[in-house]
């Protein structure tokens, strides 16, 4: 984004903060369509992913004077608060899920489309699920429910009843046998 774009969202945010319905109206229009996108690659649901965006404006709405333009900037300010919200309604959404279920298609999504993409997944999938089926049972679970159904580190703790501190231990040695058994060259 250029300086003279970052510049008139800081101008648009500070106008908002006073109750702007017109500012309110162009930040949405400048913003809406990367906000958009974030939220969908996260949710994966076109219909959810207008919901969240809704829920982001709103907050944007009561919240602009919040927004302190020396801690950031305006457009990562507000990607902010969409990715917590895409990912907060996520958790809600597979918390349903039985923690089992949390497989490897869901980690690497759908291809994209492109010709041969699909077989590049499909043996992307057979050689994360064999590194994943060499870490040890509570490092496996912990890594699939933090990636897969996007838990935190405090609700994995919570989850694999386990302190804190053991949990992203497990995460980080786990990434690490992941990366080391992933290493293509």
């Amino acid at each position: 984004m250029s300086s003279s774009a970052a510049n008139a969202l800081k101008v648009l945010i500070s106008q908002v903060s006073s109750g702007d319905r017109e500012a309110f109206a162009d930040l949405y229009n400048r913003t809406s369509a990367k906000l958009f996108s974030v939220i969908l690659g996260i949710s994966g649901s076109r219909a959810q992913a207008e919901e969240i965006l809704q829920e982001v404006y709103v907050t944007v709405w009561q919240k602009a004077g919040r927004f302190d333009p020396d801690k950031g900037a305006v457009m990562t300010w507000l990607i902010t608060i969409a990715r917590n919200r895409a990912l907060s309604a996520k958790r809600k959404t597979v918390r349903e899920w039985p923690a089992e279920e949390a497989d490897i298609e869901s980690m690497l999504g759908a291809g994209d489309g492109r010709p041969g993409s699909e077989a590049a997944n499909q043996g992307l999938r057979h050689d994360l699920e064999t590194c994943l089926g060499e870490l040890e049972g509570k490092q496996e679970r912990a890594i699939r429910l933090a990636y897969v159904l996007g838990y935190t580190h405090e609700e994995l703790a919570e989850q694999l009843d386990s302190p804190l501190g053991t949990v992203k231990s497990w995460i980080r040695r786990g990434l690490a046998k992941l990366k080391t058994c992933l290493d293509y060259d």
